[in-house]
């Protein structure tokens, strides 16, 4: 169950941000759009 929390933790940081609200429908409605943002990092590494 850890690793599942790291791999996540690990997407959030690298690649897409998944943090949006508090409500869970935002990121489901961004994933269905397919609108994630890159993460901070991401953007900066280009």
């Amino acid at each position: 169950m850890i690793q599942l929390f790291a791999f996540i933790e690990w997407v959030n940081y690298f690649l897409v941000r998944l943090s949006y609200s508090l409500n869970p429908l935002v990121l489901w409605k961004r994933i269905t759009k397919g609108k994630l943002e890159k993460s901070r990092i991401a953007k900066e590494l280009g």
